[in-house]
């Protein structure tokens, strides 16, 4: 792509990048402070506030009032862009510094409940806010049928946003001494708008001029409804849980899809002829969708004397292809050819496992050490469009918490790594990103983990 190389690397980073890859994962997100730093690993024991998420169960075990529990995380990721196509040489990094998702409990402790507890929680499940653009004006060669290079303006524009907060309340109660069930029941609030628009404009050296605007966006919001259950089971130094989620259940959705393309004076049928092409469409209040999986998750954590092994494991269950915005068919309005412009997605299954080791240097300070891996489940081959990053993703976290008076505090540090091959699809980026067909992505992220509870 000679001196355009860079910006049609940028315009693949902003339409690939960060922002799309953590709805296609289920674990990109940990919540509370201890089960941050055992990455998840606390399905088998867990006695906080994160109980309410990872293994409703064990909040009935948790002994202690807690208002209060939460923790920042601070992401820094990194999308590095390698071989195109074959060209090693070219490469180009991205990095952006952003607080992930957290989570909000508070237990609600009364006399009359006995061995139930109850405890309310907001979790963020994903956030997303991406505001990306650039502009090159350039010499290249870009019209096909006019000989020589043109002088050409490319803009692109790329604005992303995307919110999915749970609502939660917890029942948890003991069966026995040693064996302890609780429920979460969800309301889930989506919202999620994305838009991205290039213009592209070219003139000859005879005065030819030429023109291209492609634009996409899409905004839905849906109300879903799901459960947690979990079981929880504690033998001393040995303790064990399973976990049940349900799919989710739509109880209200609505959404927009707006697709512009326009072309002048471009051959767009390959005869040597210039046309004029344009196909718009917005169609308002179609119904939207969003399906999450089933899942089953198991977990043990076996304790030593100042030191305890955690282990977790969570399968996901395929999700079948759907349209995520119920769009109607239109034709293109220059040619009069009958189009369906779809926002469809679907996922395949996923198993995801984690292991922790914490150790108790004192009474009140503990260091944490684990690995946990975040599959991607976006499907191979899948021709939906809503997500189209697919790397597996790889985590290890080290950290500490440390006890002052009634306050705990936690630090940690993380990193994770992982990577893809890309291969540009009609739907996937714009028409002037040309011979550029299959790239390579390497991704990485430092973690910093900053929390408290009382």
């Amino acid at each position: 792509m000679f001196k355009l190389t860079n910006f049609v690397i940028f315009a693949l980073m902003i339409m690939c990048g960060t922002g799309f890859a953590q709805d296609n994962h289920y674990w990109t997100n940990q919540y509370g402070t201890k089960s941050h730093l055992l990455g998840g690993a606390v399905v088998g024991k867990v006695l906080d506030l994160s109980s309410t998420y990872y293994n409703p169960g064990w909040l009935a075990f948790s002994k202690k009032t807690e208002v209060l529990q939460a923790a920042s995380v601070y992401n820094y990721p990194t999308v590095t862009l390698k071989d195109i196509n074959g060209r090693s040489d070219k490469e180009l990094a991205s990095s952006a510094f952003s607080q992930a998702p957290s989570l909000f409990a508070v237990s609600l402790n009364f006399k009359w409940l006995k061995n139930h507890k109850l405890a309310i929680s907001i979790i963020s499940r994903h956030g997303i806010q991406l505001d990306n653009y650039g502009t090159e004006v350039d010499t290249y060669d870009w019209i096909s049928n006019f000989p020589g290079e043109e002088d050409v303006y490319l803009n692109l524009q790329l604005r992303e946003n995307l919110s999915d907060v749970w609502y939660g309340l917890t029942w948890a109660f003991k069966l026995s001494d040693k064996v302890a069930i609780g429920f979460t029941p969800y309301i889930s609030s989506r919202t999620h708008s994305t838009n991205y628009q290039t213009i592209t404009e070219a003139l000859t050296t005879g005065g030819d001029f030429a023109f291209s605007l492609e634009s996409r966006e899409y905004d839905y919001w849906i109300v879903r409804a799901l459960v947690k259950a979990g079981l929880a089971l504690d033998f001393g130094k040995l303790a064990l849980g399973l976990t049940i989620t349900t799919p989710s259940v739509k109880i209200t959705g609505k959404g927009t899809k707006g697709v512009n393309n326009t072309l002048v004076g471009q051959d767009v049928t390959g005869s040597g002829v210039n046309q004029t092409f344009f196909a718009s469409d917005y169609q308002e209040n179609v119904p939207a969708n969003y399906i999450t999986p089933f899942s089953v998750g198991i977990g043990f954590n076996y304790r030593l004397k100042n030191s305890s092994i955690f282990f977790s494991a969570e399968y996901f269950s395929r999700v079948g292809k759907y349209d995520v915005l119920e769009t109607e068919p239109t034709v293109i309005q220059s040619t009069g050819a009958p189009v369906h412009y779809k926002t469809t997605h679907e996922m395949d299954h996923v198993f995801n496992f984690a292991i922790g080791l914490e150790h108790k240097f004192g009474k009140s300070f503990s260091g944490y050490l684990a690995f946990y891996t975040d599959k991607s489940a976006k499907k191979k081959d899948s021709d939906t469009n809503l997500t189209i990053t697919d790397w597996d993703i790889y985590s290890i976290i080290a950290g500490t918490i440390f006890t002052f008076k009634r306050y705990n505090f936690t630090l940690g540090l993380g990193y994770s790594l992982g990577d893809k091959d890309w291969t540009r699809t009609a739907d996937s980026s714009p028409s002037f990103l040309g011979e550029i067909r299959e790239v390579t992505f390497k991704y990485s992220s430092l973690k910093m983990i900053l929390g408290f509870s009382f």
